[in-house]
């Protein structure tokens, strides 16, 4: 296993009511300024295929574990995050394990340097992969669990894969918005939200779904707006922070 979940926060993820699934956390995230916390949406399962799926995935580190799979092995379950990769960090091309030492490298810092979960709580049973019906019991339990693990994880900055995780977080009970900012790409959205209690912020970028075209993840402008954000590529005058 190449990316190994970092377990210095699981005593906490553990105290966590009805918490289904551990976030992966890299074993240098921290160790940057921008603590990242990257969220996809959720994970739909055929009904069929659904009793099967919960003993399969009865682990709760399953996901934690399995960030290496995602990130270099090409199949219909990790498109979304491997686009998410080549945007994130500006490659102009498909890369894998063979690809060069320095793309390796950048793609190894991020990976080890981020969070990532999906933001709905547990597998979601759904007759399609896109636009799965979420009930409004399990989305306002995974609101009050993000909130939490986003706190504990002391989290800058957050990626929302898409609308839906974009109005989710902005319904975090402890955080209130405080900026605003336009990104002149469609799909693609900034807040600022600040915890009403001890007044730490996280800078929001909404992206649209890695999975869609319109991610764009090999062309030049939704690299230049991860610019701000990636660790790798913090450039002088980036006019969000």
């Amino acid at each position: 296993m190449k990316y190994q979940h970092n377990q210095n926060f699981d005593s906490e993820f553990s105290k966590i009511k009805n918490l289904k699934f551990y976030p992966y956390v890299g074993e240098k995230y921290g160790e940057d300024q921008k603590r990242i916390m990257v969220y996809a949406h959720n994970i739909p399962v055929p009904s069929e295929k659904f009793e099967a799926e919960l003993l399969r995935t009865k682990s709760k580190t399953h996901f934690a574990d399995a960030l290496s799979e995602y990130t270099f092995i090409k199949g219909d379950w990790t498109k979304s995050f491997r686009n998410f990769i080549k945007g994130t960090l500006g490659l102009d091309k498909d890369y894998s394990k063979s690809s060069d030492v320095e793309i390796i490298n950048k793609i190894d810092e991020f990976v080890e340097g981020i969070t990532y979960t999906n933001f709905i709580n547990g597998l979601v049973k759904s007759e399609t992969q896109n636009n799965a019906k979420i009930s409004e019991e399990q989305r306002k339990e995974s609101i009050t669990i993000q909130n939490e693990i986003i706190q504990i994880l002391n989290s800058t900055h957050c990626i929302a894969w898409g609308k839906n995780v974009f109005e989710h977080i902005l319904e975090f009970p402890d955080f209130e918005v405080i900026e605003t900012k336009k990104i002149d790409k469609i799909g693609f959205g900034y807040v600022k939200i600040q915890n009403k209690i001890n007044l730490n912020t996280i800078n929001v970028l909404k992206v649209f779904h890695p999975s869609m075209p319109s991610f764009g993840q090999l062309k030049s402008e939704t690299h230049d707006i991860f610019k701000w954000l990636s660790p790798l590529k913090i450039k002088k005058g980036d006019n969000i922070t």
